[in-house]
């Protein structure tokens, strides 16, 4: 570490040649950094755009529109990109270039609130725009992407901006068998980007489907309404396990969490601690494992 390393949580006074002393000085930063994952229809999307105006949104999947209905009296704008299920052969270069182009441009705001949207789309568009496809491409390939995406994180954290990565979660299979588990898919560098990851979930009836520190998922009688729940956190680690939801007093947002993070404002829920199945409270069915597991990069073994 350099004495000009920009960001850095500290003073940095150099004591000799190759060395330096890190004094406490420089606050960090307000913003939330976090991957929001869950299954489909779970309020992700309504989660990433309860930040600070003004919101960006990069949408590279269905979906993003319902921050629509959230957008009055907000500064919410929205580009909108081919999926790589819709490009066709040839386009997956322009539409990563414009991408990647609108992503530095928004960072030149340097305060609001970027979403990605999905994050697991980014990357299969910048693997399509660079291999030409998704599969049969060989780790020692990757170097050039990872740098890519790093680099554009790097320029992320330089600026004010809450920075939040939308993922889809894809059924878990073992060889071609379903296991009833779930996936969370993306580049398999990001969660150690990332400051936190939230998963979301939604009550129906009175029961929910909660994924446990563990990461396995069982049914939790906890009313109705939205949830999202702290997997992990970098700063104000008792937060993670912790419990939001729309239910009265809708402390589900991104800013309520911030304070929570930054101000040191006592948490007042409770966490709500997930219960066994037991023979009165079966697991709905398809409910199992949900696992915490990234894109791959291929190896010989899975190509």
């Amino acid at each position: 570490m350099t004495s000009n390393n920009k960001g850095a949580i500290g003073r940095a006074q150099n004591v000799a040649d190759g060395w330096v002393s890190i004094t406490p000085a420089t606050p960090r930063k307000r913003r939330i950094a976090a991957i929001i994952g869950g299954i489909e229809k779970t309020g992700k999307t309504t989660l990433a755009g309860s930040g600070d105006d003004p919101v960006y949104l990069l949408s590279i999947d269905r979906g993003s529109e319902v921050l629509a209905l959230k957008s009055a009296g907000r500064q919410i704008y929205m580009r909108k990109y081919l999926s790589p299920r819709e490009a066709q052969p040839g386009q997956h270069e322009q539409v990563w270039a414009q991408f990647k182009s609108d992503f530095y441009g928004v960072l030149k705001v340097g305060k609001g609130t970027l979403i990605v949207d999905t994050e697991t789309s980014m990357y299969e568009i910048i693997r399509l725009a660079r291999f030409g496809k998704l599969t049969q491409v060989t780790p020692e390939q990757y170097g050039p992407i990872n740098a890519e995406l790093t680099a554009m994180m790097d320029a992320a954290f330089e600026t004010e901006m809450n920075i939040i990565m939308v993922r889809r979660t894809a059924a878990e299979y073992a060889g071609r068998q379903r296991t009833g588990g779930w996936e969370d898919r993306g580049w398999n560098q990001m969660p150690f980007i990332m400051d936190m990851r939230i998963w979301t979930y939604r009550c129906m009836a009175g029961m929910c489907q909660v994924m446990r520190m563990d990461g396995k998922s069982t049914l939790h009688p906890a009313g109705n309404g939205f949830h999202a729940r702290i997997r992990d956190s970098r700063w104000r680690h008792e937060l993670v396990g912790m419990d939001y939801s729309t239910e009265p007093p809708n402390l589900l947002s991104l800013q309520v969490i911030a304070s929570h993070v930054f101000d040191g404002v006592q948490v007042q829920m409770p966490v709500m601690a997930p219960v066994q199945p037991t023979a009165t409270q079966p697991l709905a069915e398809g409910t199992a494992a949900i696992a915490d597991k990234t894109e791959p990069e291929p190896t010989s073994a899975n190509r």
